[in-house]
């Protein structure tokens, strides 16, 4: 698929800038093409645990908190995000692999690039655009996690603010975000993207003459829409792309700052009431959130810092090459935080990890079992028993 921004700047490449930055962008694609079996794997495994973390933060007894509910919508995202890896790398094995054997025979020195119709390249651009949207959700939901925690600390005596920490609340606020973000990519996508007629990619490098026709193809290429507002539309997409990854970014470490100094704040205040358990599930929901806070800034902050910078540099097509694939490369950094989030939610959380262990320990299904049957056979003496001892009674009488 073509995935091109700058096709309208025809002398682009004569520009020394642009030119330098040229074979930056063409290591960068070797590294990703190298990276993604290894990008492929890690995504498979942070699929298949938060699937376990999504299972568990979805029971009643977890959903009553506005922090879990808040994970919910993080999970989700993130899962998205992880099918959409492995869809994307599975759907060009495949379609290379079907490709290359229709051609099979032929003595083909050269073959066409791979051929994709209509339907399925509109899907791929769709649920593309449905991964911007979520991608962008499970950050600012991060943001909002952090945030709404800090707010219930600093105003935990104010009746005012005990709203925040509703699961209602939380749901809205996932609702209100997802509208958001829906409608940036949206504006986005259709000022600039449109599925076109490719024409047929012929073979002519083949020693023996095909006795098929070769199949239309069609790609992602430039909306036509706005072309006279051309400049105007790519700078909208990427400030917007921008703005909605740097605000995150700046914002988490001042957060992950305040979340730091309520936990040492809480851990003072037991010292000097010399009652080291009070609060302590409210200490530990603060510091579970903190650890969260700090993997996000991490996973999310890069991807921010490049965005906001091709935004100065919309008409060079090398550099936004480069911002793609880092951007392509950080989203290890994305499975990372989701598989922290749930190896975090097990340390530090006891009611998660309880669940957790009602939902997934089979030593207590063991124990269970064996106490059912244990007491079956127990009843099953007694019965044998009292039998015996009624037909003796009879025959004495």
């Amino acid at each position: 698929m073509n995935w091109t921004f700058s096709e309208y700047y025809v002398n682009e490449d004569s520009h020394p800038d642009n030119a330098k930055f040229q074979e930056l962008a063409i290591q960068l694609d070797k590294l990703l093409i190298f990276s993604n079996p290894f990008t492929f794997i890690f995504s498979c495994f942070g699929f298949l645990i938060n699937i376990f973390h999504l299972i568990t933060i979805t029971r009643k007894s977890l959903r009553a908190n506005s922090v879990y509910v808040l994970m919910i919508g993080i999970t989700s995202s993130d899962l998205y995000t992880m099918f959409h890896i492995n869809y994307v790398y599975i759907d060009t094995i495949i379609s290379t692999y079907l490709h290359n054997k229709m051609y099979e025979g032929y003595k083909c020195w050269y073959i066409s690039r791979v051929t994709h119709g209509y339907f399925h390249v509109l899907c791929e651009l769709l649920m593309r655009a449905l991964g911007d949207i979520l991608r962008r959700l499970s950050t600012w939901l991060a943001l909002f996690m952090a945030l709404f925690r800090f707010l219930i600390i600093q105003f935990s005596m104010n009746a005012k603010f005990n709203f925040v920490s509703t699961p209602k609340f939380a749901l809205k606020t996932i609702i209100a975000t997802f509208l958001i973000s829906f409608l940036l990519t949206l504006f986005a996508y259709i000022g600039q993207y449109r599925v076109v007629e490719d024409g047929l990619q012929a073979s002519l490098y083949c020693e023996e003459p095909l006795d098929f026709e070769v199949p239309h193809t069609y790609i992602v290429g430039n909306s036509r829409i706005f072309d006279d507002y051309w400049p105007v539309v790519v700078k909208y997409s990427l400030m917007s792309e921008g703005i909605t990854k740097i605000i995150p970014a700046v914002t988490l470490p001042f957060l992950t700052i305040g979340l730091i100094k309520c936990l040492h704040e809480a851990s003072r205040a037991r010292q000097k009431l010399n009652s080291p358990h009070k609060n302590a599930s409210n200490d530990k929901s603060v510091k579970m959130v903190a650890i969260m806070t700090i993997f996000s800034m991490i996973a999310e902050s890069p991807s921010g810092i490049i965005h906001t910078y091709q935004f100065f540099y919309y008409d060079y097509s090398s550099i936004i090459t480069c911002v793609k694939s880092l951007d392509k490369l950080f989203i290890n950094l994305s499975i990372l935080n989701a598989i922290v989030h749930c190896v975090i939610s097990f340390r530090v959380s006891t009611q998660y990890r309880e669940v957790a262990k009602k939902l997934f320990s089979f030593k207590n299904i063991r124990r269970t079992e064996a106490i059912a049957i244990k007491n079956s056979i127990h009843a099953v003496e007694t019965f044998t028993s009292f039998g015996k001892s009624s037909s003796t009674k009879f025959v004495i009488e």
